[in-house]
């Protein structure tokens, strides 16, 4: 039998050789399988080992058994014999011709079993009743890819045989238009998922008929994916009334008419889900999502909506008013959408928390040779809300088209959690390279997502590409800008590249309590200069404010306008997550100012915004992710992030602020963005940045300046001290200036920081040399150092990986090196020589005016009132006479006369700066006694004490010290300032003997008294 083993093992090795099936039958099926045990489980794994039959012996104690990809074409009654504890079975991807009744009968534990890709083909036939018999346990069942096209017409699905299995959950099977859910499927009670994929397996079901689900009530979340389906009966699900999901995405013949039938089927479920993805061929002609294809979905209750890839070019104005008051998630993604009068809905749906209209996209049919996109926008007549008492305003769009070439961009996703951001080389280079990929399987291109939610997982393919099959991630989102308004009469007037309809209103509710009076039953268009003068004429009367509408271009004429308005309560709304990128058009924010919003996450990148104000963000405070990358901003005004204080993520990156930025010199865009972490204005042509312009940035990680035209980085960056990654890739830079070098060495003395200089026309001079030694020596982590290249006066270019070449640059600048190194010494010589004299002359005075201002006191006379001092005395004292303080000025002077004393060790409080404590409390304190000893003349905070008191004896022209010597010192031993300070305070001398001692006492206190 060994021999056997290992001529199996050896055609297994043959690199060439044709597919092999062995029967095989051994006392341990580990010698052939891999088997995993855990002590108490194993688990066995024969996926691919070319085997025509089950293995005979395998561990009784095993829960999973993968026979994969083999040959096995039979399952018999005893091929899982004693396999009590099985819970997972795998047999995908083999021939099975047939399996036997009793087959499965040992597995009494089995909860998955995967029966993929097995050739079962006609289900009725070779899944006989019976066969599932005694898989009480079994939860899921995969039964996909065994259908094949050329015997679907005669495929029957056999409900008596499922109806075994009491137990089942999920069921995965192909779908065929023939399948009809019979009366075995009616006790399962515990069915609950089904899918259908045309992606995974076969599924052709092209209509859906209303007795398909009638016996599977219990079922929870349906998936009908890509299956060819065009028609739908509306009552198809209405025996579902326990369904939570239903996924009917790339259906694309399916289209919104179907769309609007099925809704009927779903108002008495309690269906929570709804993703209708691709039911439109996003290849196609353009589409319109209009009133009659939602008018019964605001009588469901769903609380999630995927409208993905559908091709949407137009949203009739009132659609999202059709959408459920319970919905919290609305996915638009990867449409054709111009964002128009439709936005200013999302308001009306109080409770939507996402709002994801992202990543939108021309039409394929519209791309040229040379890769640039077309788009256009066609609006004929479309009714304006009718108003109460008066005749509907119609309003006509002229057809405009908005052609340019599209630029791949890259978006980024923060985290929504206040998390650190944990950056490695790797990950930042991986951020900086992603660009638009091709789906294999839609062939589409979309948007990559990269989140900063944490970074150690979102780069994990398994993970990224879950959340973007699933639709949970949060894409690019579209950015939506606010226009600059002209004011004439109550009339406003908007201008734009592209003709759409756009709401300006205070609030986002267009009730239908309006009265308007007119003289014309219509409001036409004219085509007008670019500069028009209109006179109101017409009356209007709202409960809240109305958006009067006006086109790009051209100009809309309103006669005889008069507005009136009341004024309504604050709009409430839960938003926190607000999508709307990759228009590629020119669109007005939308004003939350007085909308209570809890909106935390919002991506407008990708459109073509000219201009921020200072209200462009207002209302959104609580923001923490804010990308504006890829429009075509020019300027911003000093206070447009003002309101973001809680903003962590900044991307304005690939946009035009090059002019905008020289002009902000002394202005900071950034000021009060205390909180930001992450800022990205790459892509800029920025040639200069102010010194301050991130100074204020204190918790910021990632700092991206890469692609540029930056000839100098002389930037004020002491206060970012949690820099993680700074990008300058792809300036013009020579060098890097000392002040950037010191710093990035003391950060990272604290922490790893990464810098980028790829790309730069590095200098290799004389001048330069120090930085060429930085790049050689220092700790920072350089990212592609490999790249980085110098250049010499003469153009020649070296790589600063040859360290031979730097030998010889260092030789050939000693001579003048020793030139600019005697003259800065001499130089600085002669300053510090300077500086040292006058400082030293008044080194006391400085440091005590320092300390005042410090605390902000004044240095002017104080009155002596009583009130105007907390104690009566400071008492100054060495280390080494604190006893004396302690046993006996204590005693004397507080116990037995009542003084109120400050004495350092014990009234100072742990955690004061020293300096600022002795400075206030000299300044609260009526006098300072110095008690001098041996000690206190080696004491420098006694030293610091005697003159901040003097000082403050001068300048506030009040009698301050009072001296105490403690043993005898001749005068010699005292140092020159000491005796100044005794020559110009009253001092006494403290005696041995018990009788003088008490006159000491007395006339300390006298002193302490005086005022």
């Amino acid at each position: 039998m060994e021999n056997l083993s290992l001529c199996f093992f050896l055609l297994l090795a043959l690199p060439n050789a044709a597919r092999v099936c062995i029967f095989y039958v051994s006392e341990n099926v580990c010698k052939l399988c891999d088997c995993v045990s855990d002590g108490m489980t194993v688990s066995v794994n024969c996926e691919n080992r070319r085997l025509m039959n089950v293995p005979g012996i395998i561990h009784s104690n095993a829960t999973s058994l993968d026979l994969r990809t083999n040959c096995i074409r039979k399952l018999q009654n005893n091929s899982f014999t004693g396999l009590h504890h099985l819970k997972k079975l795998d047999l995908s991807n083999n021939k099975i011709d047939l399996i036997e009744i009793g087959t499965f009968w040992p597995l009494t534990a089995l909860e998955e079993l995967r029966l993929k890709k097995t050739n079962l083909g006609l289900l009725q036939r070779a899944l006989r009743p019976g066969i599932f018999r005694g898989l009480t346990n079994l939860k899921t069942l995969n039964l996909q890819n065994n259908v094949q096209q050329s015997i679907a017409n005669a495929s029957r699905l056999p409900d008596k045989t499922f109806s075994d299995l009491d137990g089942l959950e999920n069921l995965q099977i192909d779908g065929v238009y023939t399948y009809r859910f019979g009366p075995g499927f009616e006790n399962l009670t515990n069915f609950k998922t089904l899918v259908m994929s045309g992606w995974d397996g076969y599924c052709e079901m092209v209509r859906l008929e209303s007795q398909v689900f009638m016996n599977v009530s219990y079922l929870q979340n349906l998936n009908i994916i890509n299956c060819e389906l065009n028609y739908i009966d509306p009552d198809a699900f209405r025996p579902l009334k326990n369904l939570q999901t239903l996924n009917l995405s790339d259906n694309s013949a399916l289209g919104f008419q179907n769309f609007g039938r099925l809704l009927g089927g779903l108002n008495d479920s309690s269906a929570r889900i709804l993703n209708v993805t691709s039911i439109v061929s996003p290849y196609g002609d353009g589409s319109r999502l209009s009133l009659n294809h939602v008018q019964q979905l605001n009588m469901t209750r769903l609380e999630e909506l995927y409208m993905d890839k559908n091709a949407i070019e137009v949203i009739d104005y009132g659609v999202l008013s059709q959408f459920p008051p319970t919905l919290r998630k609305l996915h638009l993604r990867q449409n054709r959408l111009v964002f128009t009068l439709f936005m200013y809905e999302i308001f009306n749906l109080g409770n939507l928390n996402v709002f994801d209209a992202g990543n939108q996209q021309p039409s394929k049919n519209d791309d040229d040779r040379w890769g640039r996109k077309r788009r256009s926008v066609e609006i004929r007549r479309k009714s304006f809300p009718t108003f109460r008492n008066r005749d509907s305003l119609n309003m006509m769009f002229m057809e405009t088209i908005n052609e340019g070439k599209y630029t791949s961009y890259k978006t980024t996703e923060y985290y929504k959690t206040n998390k650190s951001i944990f950056k490695t080389e790797s990950i930042w280079k991986d951020i900086k390279q992603r660009r638009f990929q091709r789906d294999s399987v839609e062939e589409t291109r979309h948007l990559e997502t990269l989140s900063y939610t944490d970074l150690l997982q979102k780069y994990m393919p398994s993970e990224e590409h879950k959340s973007h099959k699933e639709g949970q991630d949060l894409h690019n989102l579209i950015h939506i800008r606010k226009e600059t308004l002209k004011d004439n009469s109550n009339l406003f007037i908007l201008r734009r590249k592209r003709s759409v309809i756009i709401p300006i209103a205070n609030k986002y509710t267009v009730t239908p309590n309006v009265q308007m009076t007119t003289s014309e039953s219509l409001v036409t268009m004219k085509a007008l200069p670019k500069t028009v003068s209109m006179t109101p004429e017409v009356q209007m009367t709202t409960e809240s404010s109305v958006p009067v509408i006006a086109v790009s271009e051209t100009a809309l004429v309103i006669p005889e306008v008069q507005m009136t308005t009341k004024e309504s309560e604050i709009t409430r709304i839960a938003l926190t997550t607000f999508i709307c990128s990759g228009s590629m058009s020119n669109f007005v924010l939308l004003d939350f100012n007085g909308v209570e919003n809890n909106i935390t996450y919002m991506d407008i990148s990708g459109n073509q915004i000219p201009k921020l104000n200072n209200s462009s963000f207002t209302g959104l405070s609580r923001l923490v992710f804010l990308n504006l990358s890829s429009n075509q901003i020019a300027s911003v005004d000093c206070e447009t992030f003002a309101p973001l204080q809680s903003l962590i993520y900044l991307d304005l990156s690939n946009n035009q602020l090059q002019n905008s930025v020289n002009k902000t010199i002394t202005a900071n865009w950034f000021e009060t963005l205390f909180n930001l972490q992450v800022l990205n204005i790459s892509k800029n042509s920025i040639t200069y940045l102010p010194p301050t312009i991130f100074q204020t940035l204190h918790h910021v990680k990632v700092l991206d300046l890469s692609m540029n035209d930056l000839n100098d980085f002389n930037l004020n960056l002491v206060n970012l001290t949690e820099l993680q990654i700074l990008d300058l890739s792809g300036n013009h830079l020579s060098c890097l200036e000392v002040h950037i070098m010191n710093h990035m060495d003391n950060v990272a003395n604290n922490h790893i920081i990464s810098l980028d200089l790829s790309g730069n026309k590095l200098f290799c001079t004389c001048k330069t040399l120090p930085f060429l030694h930085w790049i050689k020596e220092t700790k920072v982590n350089l990212i592609n150092k490999d790249q980085y290249y110098c250049s010499l006066d003469n153009g020649i270019v070296h790589h600063l990986n040859q360290t031979e070449f730097l030998r010889q640059l260092e030789e050939s600048c000693k001579s003048y090196v020793m030139v600019y190194i005697s003259t800065a010494i001499a130089v600085t010589f002669i300053l510090a020589s300077i500086s040292f004299f006058l400082i030293y002359k008044y080194r006391w005075k400085l440091r005590y005016l320092y300390h005042m201002a410090k605390l902000k006191l004044p240095t002017k006379p104080i009155n002596n009132a009583v009130d105007a001092f907390i104690y009566d005395g400071f008492i100054c004292y060495a280390e080494d006479d604190v006893l004396f303080v302690k046993n006996c000025i204590i005693p004397e002077l507080e116990v037995n006369r009542g003084q109120k004393l400050l004495v350092n060790d014990r009234d100072i409080l742990p955690g004061e700066v020293l300096t600022t404590a002795i400075l206030k409390a000299i300044r609260e304190s009526r006098k300072t006694v110095l008690l001098i000893s041996r000690a206190s003349l080696k004491n420098k905070w006694w030293i610091f004490e005697m003159h901040m008191a003097q000082m403050e004896s001068i300048h506030t022209k009040r009698d301050v010290l009072i001296a105490a010597l403690l043993e005898n010192i001749p005068s010699k031993d005292l140092p020159l300032d000491v005796l100044s300070v005794l020559q110009s305070c009253p001092f006494i001398e403290y005696p041995n003997d018990n009788h003088a001692q008490t006159a000491f006492w007395i006339k300390l206190h006298g002193y302490l008294n005086e005022r």
